[in-house]
Parts: structure tokens; sequence; C-alpha cells
């Protein structure tokens, strides 16, 4: 495996060398940069501008991904993501529902294990989804529609992040705290995303494309979940200032 072998996953770009071939998976990514001026321009804390700036790299690097679908280009989109979910995971955990760093912590080891498990474990099944770029457009259709409801497209992997979210979500709102609206938003939004996202090959249809609306789903779960972490901030430095009075 070299970081020049190509990745053909997607519906748009189908085994296509072609830098565009996949324009709406490429330009969807402007949502993230949108998402990253909205926060930036709204911060109030260090951790808003750490979520614009983590949302402004995961445009960078899912953008080039679907411009040049190498395995570096995989790289350069999975770690952005992967850096940026583990920030939010702990500004959630620590300053949205009040965990201590050192329980917060030990959450984002088993969310992170959970999820290279279900890589794994997709792996392991047989869902090496990819396509061989002898294959033909028709053929390599054809190929993965068999492997792509059952793998998710490789979505297997968010399926942990969207439980999670989901169990904040609840666990928020049975203690009356003002961002669980925020995070059930963003749950759904994520959930939404991940559906459109593992649909990309069922539904095929050229030029349309589902992926680029996983792209939409991320930027808002992005900036709403932002915006949860805003609102506790705002609580806290509140109720900081009514004990002080």
């Amino acid at each position: 495996m070299r970081l020049g072998d190509w990745v053909f996953r997607y519906c748009e770009r189908g085994t296509s060398t072609e830098l565009f071939a996949e324009p709406l998976n490429a330009a969807s990514n402007l949502a993230f940069l949108i998402v990253a001026y909205l926060l930036w321009r709204a911060r109030r804390t260090v951790v808003d501008g750490a979520i614009a700036a983590g949302s402004a790299a995961v445009a960078a690097g899912s953008a080039f991904f679907h411009l040049v679908p190498t395995r570096l280009g995989e790289a350069a989109d999975v770690v952005p993501i992967g850096l940026l979910m583990a920030g939010l995971g702990w500004a959630l955990l620590v300053d949205v529902v009040g965990f201590t760093r050192r329980t917060a912590l030990m959450l984002l080891v088993a969310l992170a294990t959970s999820t290279a498990g279900a890589t794994i474990a997709m792996a392991a099944g047989g869902c090496r989804l990819g396509l061989s770029i002898t294959d033909t457009p028709r053929y390599a259709i054809a190929k993965l529609y068999p492997m792509a409801s059952a793998c998710l497209n490789g979505g297997w992997a968010y399926v942990p992040p969207a439980i999670a979210l989901w169990l904040l979500a609840f666990r928020l709102h049975f203690v009356g705290s003002r961002s669980a609206a925020w995070v059930a938003a963003a749950a759904c939004a994520f959930t939404a995303g991940l559906i459109a996202r593992s649909l990309d090959f069922s539904w095929c249809a050229p030029p349309m494309t589902l992926h680029a609306l996983w792209h939409l789903a991320a930027a808002v779960t992005i900036f709403v979940l932002g915006k949860a972490i805003a609102v506790a901030a705002t609580v806290s430095a509140s109720t900081a200032v009514h004990r002080l009075g």
C-alpha cells in the first residue's frame, strides 16, 4: 500500500482519475468553511476558535481527497476529522456535561476504541469498499451494490459517534441543560448525514451524489455543537457572576 495508490469509494467519481470528477463532493466542503467563518466571527473563548480552525482544516482535507483520491488524500481527510471529533468530544464532556477531565478522557478513549473496532470489524467482515482503476464504471457500480447497504458504504466508523451524541442529548435533557436541544439537533443532523453517506452507492445516479449531503449535514453538526458549547459557557459565566454577586 503506497500513498499514491488510488482510492475509489464514491458514486460521483466512479473510477475516473480526473481532478474534477467529484465536483459536488468537492464543492460541498464550502459548508465547512462557512461554519468556520461563523464560529470564528462569534467566538468568545479559545474553544470557539479551535472548533472554527478544525472545521476549516476538515474543509481543506476533504476537498483535497475528493480532488485527489489517493491514500495520501485519504489521510488528509481522516486526520483533521479525527482531531476535530476529539476536540468537540472533550469540550462537550467537560464544558457542557460537566464531567471531570479524567472521566472525559476515559470516555473519549472508549469512543475511539469502539470507532476503531467498528472499522476493523468492517474490514474483517468483507467491507473493503473500494474500486480498482481497471473496473469499468458500470461494473464498478454493480460490484459495490451488494456491499454498500451492509457496510453502510464504509460508514460504520461513524456509528459510535452518532450513538454518543444521542446519549449526550438524552442525558442533558434529563438534567434540564439549556444545551440539550442543541446537542439533540446535532445528533439529528449527524444521523441524517450518515444515512445519506451510507446510501451513496445504493442510490447512485451520477451526476447526483448523496455524499455531498453528508458534508452539509456534518457541517451543520459542527456549527450546532459549537452553539451548544457556547450556550454552556454562557450559563457557566452567568452562574459565576451570580455567585460573586
